[in-house]
């Protein structure tokens, strides 16, 4: 009677194990295909750390494509942008100071809970890209400053021939000093 009981048990581990690999294993595969994602772009990352700022570039444009969801929120794809731009920004890639600016300033990836780029640091990649001539993050500095503080960042992109800076211009210029 003790011989079939053993024998019960061990199918029973078996079916069991059996069962866990069955599960298990699309899940693995699931999760090394999205893990694999850090693979393809493997090569411009190389030439990233490299000094290549189009590259820190291509990299960021795309990990910030995949920031929507909670894979992605798993993988950090939204940090993972941001450090790329940060670098193409260092690099002298007015473009990579604007997008981390951007994605520190205005905030528009929740999945950023603990950025390693403080807002004043974005606040500076948008003053870098504003002076590099990229006019959004111009209107993005602008709306993120107390008015007295964007008046000059609104007179230059004005000057430039940006007409919505020059209305936003009469608004803080109204604001700060209404006789001027």
């Amino acid at each position: 009677m003790l011989a079939p009981m053993a024998y019960y048990r061990a199918a029973f581990m078996w079916q069991v194990q059996l069962a866990a690999v069955v599960i298990l294993f699309p899940i693995c595969l699931v999760i090394a295909a999205f893990s694999g994602c850090d693979l393809r772009r493997r090569g411009d990352k190389h030439a990233c750390r490299d000094g290549a700022a189009d590259k820190c570039m291509a990299v960021g444009t795309f990990y910030e494509a995949r920031t929507d969801g909670l894979i992605a929120t798993m993988l950090s794809n939204a940090v993972t942008a941001e450090d790329y731009y940060d670098s193409a920004c260092k690099l002298g890639k007015v473009d990579g100071c604007a997008r981390v600016g951007h994605m520190i300033v205005v905030g528009a990836y929740d999945s950023i809970a603990d950025p390693h780029v403080t807002r004043r640091q974005g606040l500076k990649a948008l003053a870098k890209a504003c002076d590099g001539g990229v006019s959004s993050a111009c209107s993005e500095l602008a709306d993120a400053s107390e008015p007295a503080d964007a008046v000059p960042v609104l007179s230059k992109a004005c000057n430039r021939g940006d007409k919505d800076a020059c209305g936003k211009l009469i608004t803080a210029l109204t604001a700060t000093d209404p006789t001027r």
